[in-house]
């Protein structure tokens, strides 16, 4: 399942998932892609992989559109992607102060949806840009929330920001506890051509 890139230049989402999980695709649009993992079982969840509006004027559209994705369903939920906002200030290295009501806006969309954020291993942030005259700013853009009963399910969840060099977001590792992968001939292995245009 592929969303067109917002710009030639890239952007959008893309979903990989072995044949062996029992997935329903619920709908999709430029910045979501929603699905339900073992639909109509007593282990189903909801997952939404997301992509916030980049435009600041914009942003508050992507909160509504996680209240409605909210409302769709009562199954656990976990939502990962790239918010492209922050919930505090100290997640932000260089540049200008993010503005307090843009952090408080996303943190209201946050718990209006009942999510805790799963925290992280690995580099601080997620995101960067570097300038020619050595000027840089890091962000952690990218996150993965869930509602507390997607937490009582899967307790001992891990995510680890990855590394990439070709690109200016760290890819998210979610690795699932209580779900053994199902075996497999060789390891997964992330491939950085995945990342190109």
């Amino acid at each position: 399942m592929f969303v067109p890139p917002r710009t030639s230049r890239g952007g959008g989402l893309v979903l990989f998932w072995r044949s062996a999980i029992d997935i329903s695709m619920e709908g999709f649009e430029k910045n979501y892609i929603d699905t339900i993992i073992n639909k109509n079982k007593e282990t189903e969840w909801q997952f939404t992989g997301f992509y916030g509006e980049s435009d600041t004027q914009k942003r508050i559209e992507s909160w509504n559109l996680l209240h409605t994705l909210k409302r769709k369903f009562q199954s656990p939920w976990l939502c990962a992607g790239d918010f492209n906002e922050l919930v505090r200030g100290e997640e932000k290295l260089g540049g200008n102060k993010r503005s307090h009501n843009q952090m408080q806006w996303f943190c209201e969309a946050i718990d209006a949806c009942g999510f805790v954020d799963l925290g992280y291993s690995g580099s601080r942030f997620t995101w960067s840009k570097h300038y020619t005259s050595s000027y840089s700013i890091w962000e952690r853009l990218d996150r993965a929330l869930c509602t507390t009963d997607w937490l009582n399910h899967f307790a001992g969840t891990k995510v680890v920001h990855l590394t990439c060099t070709t690109w200016n977001h760290s890819p998210l590792w979610i690795a699932l506890s209580g779900i053994d992968p199902p075996p497999s001939s060789r390891p997964f292995c992330f491939e950085e051509m995945w990342m190109s245009d």
